[in-house]
């Protein structure tokens, strides 16, 4: 019984993260990200505490037996799962700030959870198949030992090549013409500064995610807005809003699945800039940040917006943000993970009552902190 528990653990371990992971499933769970991102935080430190008080039964003499069956599959597998339960571990501190990020840690994890699958389909085989039906023929066998050697050869080369890319990509930055950009806006916005001399560019790799079609913005089409509680709403034009003064800052960029890019030099105007022409009503307590795509919403509380660091930004290491990665214009929120930066952000709304943003609704936190909060004033 113990055993088929540990299993059914590494089993819902193994689902969460796949879910997690693959960013084609981003779109088609995002009902159940949530939830997903917790089970799966929950499996490892349930699989870990089974473990532990399960020692006895690893030392038993049926437990040694079926290890001995299973040859060399159960002592890999249990190196895999002290090796996954050890990385993610990291990437949870990661993912609160408490260590320093590196997308190295992400990969080594994937890779070893890839590595896991054939290794634990092969060990249900050996353990459980092998037992309840006795011998097999050694064809059989070999033909399914050669199927799974396939398939763990090319998982394992693909984990190889992809952890490569990524380490890479982490130790020189990334070429942001890779990024698509469809929107046709004039004119641009120019740059007069050079980048800090301690970035030279930001370190790592975004990804890409998406709820909706990406909105593309030209000049007759985009639009920024202001209102809600205040006392002088605000609609910009493109053309309007290029005019604005602006502020450098160089921000790190968490994502709350245990990714993150250092050193991201953001160019933009201050919420608080936008906020105090305004002029925010007494009773506006909350601003809800809503995104072009028609889809995608979030919140901060009036104090939360008005930190230094948050921002409507327009360019990114210098140039504009490409559609991609939510331009022209994206919310930043550095103190806090990135679902709260929300993309293609075409209207800030003050508010009385908090309202839940998109991923809030589907199970993430309202307080999105990276680490320690700050001390309010």
């Amino acid at each position: 019984m113990i055993h088929l528990i540990l299993g059914v653990n590494v089993v819902v371990a193994a689902l969460t993260g796949i879910v997690i992971y693959l960013p084609v499933l981003r779109e088609l769970t995002a009902g159940i990200r949530g939830f997903a991102l917790q089970t799966h935080h929950w499996g490892a430190v349930s699989l870990l505490v089974l473990m532990l008080m399960n020692i006895p039964f690893f030392l038993k003499e049926t437990s040694i037996q079926k290890i001995k069956n299973s040859q060399w599959t159960a002592l890999l597998l249990f190196t895999l799962v002290i090796e996954l339960l050890f990385t993610g571990s990291l990437l949870y501190l990661t993912s609160k700030g408490y260590i320093d990020p590196s997308i190295t840690i992400s990969q080594t994890h994937i890779v070893f959870g890839l590595c896991l699958l054939p290794l634990f389909a092969r060990h249900l085989y050996l353990i459980y198949w092998h037992d309840i039906k006795g011998q097999v023929e050694d064809i059989t066998r070999r033909d399914l030992l050669r199927k799974a050697g396939i398939l763990f050869t090319v998982v394992i080369g693909w984990s190889a090549l992809d952890w490569i890319k990524n380490l890479q990509q982490f130790s020189r930055g990334e070429d942001l013409k890779l990024f698509e950009q469809c929107n046709r806006l004039s004119p641009l916005p120019e740059t007069s500064i050079k980048l800090p001399p301690s970035t030279g560019g930001y370190k790592g790799r975004f990804r890409v995610y998406k709820i909706a079609p990406i909105p593309c913005a030209t000049n007759a089409n985009w639009s920024f807005t202001v209102d809600g509680l205040v006392e002088h709403p605000i609609r910009y034009d493109w053309e309007d809003i290029v005019k604005l003064p602006r502020k450098v800052q160089v921000s790190d960029f968490y994502c709350v699945e245990g990714w993150s890019v250092k050193q991201v030099t953001y160019e933009g105007i201050p919420i608080s800039q936008l906020l105090s022409s305004a002029v925010v009503k007494p009773e506006g307590l909350f601003v809800k940040f809503i995104s072009g795509d028609g889809a995608y919403t979030d919140m901060l509380s009036l104090e939360q917006a008005l930190m230094e660091d948050v921002m409507c930004a327009l360019l990114i290491d210098g140039n504009p943000i490409p559609s991609d990665l939510g331009g022209p214009t994206r919310l930043i929120v550095p103190q806090m993970f990135a679902y709260k930066a929300v993309k293609w952000l075409t209207r800030i709304e003050l508010v009385a009552e908090p309202q839940l943003g998109y991923w809030e609704q589907r199970g993430y936190q309202t307080d999105a902190w990276v680490g320690t909060p700050p001390v309010s004033k």
